[in-house]
């Protein structure tokens, strides 16, 4: 059995930075000689990347020793042969070990026939994954950067309304998509349904992809606040400086609360109640729906928790709430009396008005720069291992502990950022404009009045209720 000599450069860069394949294999065959190693083969893939195992010189050599004709493998350095963990750990344990094939590594001095040569190759293939992990690290900081600037990244599908000028870097309107984009917002803040204006749309026009080809497309062009000059990156959405708007900012902001109160409120063809998906019980915390009772030819209509409805049991959350049934006139009069107070000035708007103001941009960067400082001091952590041999329990404790806090400090920044992503607060003028024609309004109207204003209502044992305003 040879020994192979596995080499590899993704890049020119990586050449000259003293990986070029000449300099991997005269370091090799130079550690050859000296073991008096004088069969071996030597396997080579240049300009391919070491992100996966898909390489035509590495599925040679796999396939080599199998067969049984590799005894060893050499490398000049472990992200020679893979940067991912759980590949340099299948190539040593699945194909390696498996076979009994000796592995070495030059410059980290790894030799998998000793046991602290496996005990390296664990803590040194995971510096691989951690730099790996470090260079998208930066590669998405300089991607928001260039986000907090104005310029949107050109995407992979370029959205319908808008050609990318590759010279430029700009999205241009395109004049036949952009008309159509106009008549959708159009249509459906007209009344008109999806399903009517996919209809219209697919034998009516096409696009740079063809003809609309399902009902979402349009879902998916009316949710894009792309339209309006913006985009989104991370979580964030950014004026943009390389893309003109298409649909003006109050129309998409029209659209968007038409949207969201369908999507939350699916009754509302059936539902003659005017706060069915606003409700929630003070004693459960379950929702509430309205019910008719009717005596005697009778009606009377009432709210009633969810636990408490025994022809509704896929809303049940648990059994027997005792929250009594409410009339919905009684709760139905303190919504619309709260409406005029709105109405009639900005002294009950400024006492229902949350007084906490959470700084989500600065405790945001704050989490970030924390999450930054524990992935360097890994990396310091991982460089102290390797260059001054530091006492190994006290490494993997260490990392422990930077794990911990970094995975706390990513919990809490997930939690800001769903935190930013729910309803933006209603200011006082859209406030008293709402109110004002609330009165005069359709039922569906106030419905969606409602749904902008209030984010939900809680209803509690003594028949009192707490409006949760959405300002």
């Amino acid at each position: 059995m040879s020994a192979a000599l596995y080499v590899r450069v993704s890049t020119d860069a990586q050449a000259e930075k003293g990986y070029s394949i000449e300099a991997q294999l005269d370091k090799l065959r130079a550690y050859c000689a000296l073991n008096g190693i004088a069969d071996f083969k030597e396997y080579v893939d240049a300009g391919y990347s070491a992100s996966n195992l898909n390489r035509p010189a590495l599925s040679r050599l796999v396939q080599d020793i199998q067969s049984g004709a590799v005894g060893a493998v050499a490398v000049y350095k472990l992200d020679r042969l893979s940067r991912k963990t759980k590949d340099t750990l299948y190539l040593v344990e699945d194909v390696f070990n498996k076979n009994d094939v000796q592995f070495v590594s030059l410059s980290e001095n790894i030799d998998t026939s000793s046991a602290s040569g496996k005990f390296f190759l664990s803590i040194l293939s995971s510096v691989a994954q951690l730099e790996r992990e470090n260079i998208r690290e930066r590669s998405m900081l300089g991607r928001k950067k260039k986000a907090e600037t104005g310029i949107k990244e050109r995407t992979s599908k370029i959205l319908i309304g808008y050609d990318y000028d590759e010279k430029t870097e700009r999205y241009t309107v395109n004049d036949y998509e952009a008309m159509q984009i106009r008549e959708l917002f159009s249509l459906y803040l007209s009344g008109m349904g999806l399903l009517k204006i996919y209809n219209l749309f697919k034998s009516k026009y096409n696009t740079k992809y063809g003809a609309w080809k399902t009902v979402r497309k349009l879902q998916y062009a009316l949710d894009d606040e792309s339209y309006t000059g913006k985009f989104k990156h991370g979580g964030d959405f950014y004026e943009g400086e390389n893309i003109p708007a298409i649909i003006d900012e109050d129309t998409f902001r029209r659209v968007r609360e038409i949207r969201e109160y369908k999507k939350t409120h699916y009754y509302r063809h059936t539902s003659g109640y005017l706060l069915t998906g606003l409700l929630r019980c003070g004693e459960c915390g379950s929702r509430m729906r309205g019910y008719p009772h009717k005596y005697k030819d009778k009606r009377t209509d009432y709210y009633v928790c969810y636990n408490r409805d025994s022809s509704h049991l896929h809303m049940r959350t648990q059994e027997n709430c005792r929250q009594p049934y409410y009339r919905c006139g009684e709760i139905d009069g303190e919504i619309h009396a709260a409406l005029a107070l709105l109405a009639g000035g900005r002294k009950y708007y400024d006492s229902q008005k949350r007084t906490e103001k959470e700084d989500y941009g600065a405790r945001k960067e704050t989490l970030e720069r924390e999450i930054k400082k524990l992935s360097d001091k890994a990396s310091r952590a991982v460089d102290m291992l390797i260059e001054t041999g530091i006492d190994k329990e006290t490494f993997l404790k260490r990392i422990s502990e930077i794990n911990a806090q970094k995975e706390a400090l990513e919990a809490q920044l997930s939690e800001i950022k769903r935190a930013e992503s729910r309803k933006k607060p209603v200011e006082y003028a859209e406030t008293k404009e709402l109110a004002t024609i609330y009165s005069e309004a359709e039922l569906p109207e106030k419905r969606a009045i409602l749904a902008r204003l209030i984010e939900k209502i809680v209803v509690f044992k003594d028949r009192s209720i707490k409006i949760h305003w959405n300002f």
